[in-house]
């Protein structure tokens, strides 16, 4: 009994996930493309408000870029309806004091994003249904 209530937890625990209210969809919602995104969560912790906040830009032409916090990168992406994939290219390679958001940012955005929702201005990008980052319309 202790053994399937022990999984019964884990299983519980793997699943769950940041809650984002996807019921709410505005129409007024800022589009993906265009939109400057500015992160505001990795992998469900709210980051700390550093000097330069961290971005992430969807052009038109399939392109992404942004700002890690002290460097730019670039890259591409792919949109499918709801599917979303991106490929993290490159950045610029300035040594900045606390750079530590910076490569977290990086690494999450090489991570497998497979998924996307925008929200109340809220775009969430996830890996396996699992949310990855957040970012809030400016």
């Amino acid at each position: 009994m202790k053994k399937i209530i022990l999984i019964c937890s884990m299983i519980a625990i793997f699943a769950t996930n940041c809650k984002t209210n996807e019921k709410n969809a505005d129409s007024n919602d800022k589009p993906l493309q265009g939109t400057t995104w500015q992160l505001t969560h990795l992998y469900c912790e709210e980051i700390d408000a550093p000097i330069i906040t961290p971005t992430l830009i969807f052009n038109e032409d399939g392109g992404l870029s942004g700002e890690l916090g002290c460097n730019t990168f670039f890259g591409n992406y792919n949109v499918h309806k709801d599917r979303i994939t991106l490929n993290y290219m490159g950045s610029t390679k300035k040594l900045c004091n606390h750079m530590e958001l910076e490569k977290k940012y990086a690494t999450a955005l090489k991570d497998n994003i497979t998924q996307y929702v925008i929200v109340n201005n809220i775009l969430v990008l996830k890996s396996k249904n699992k949310e990855v980052m957040r970012f809030k319309a400016q």
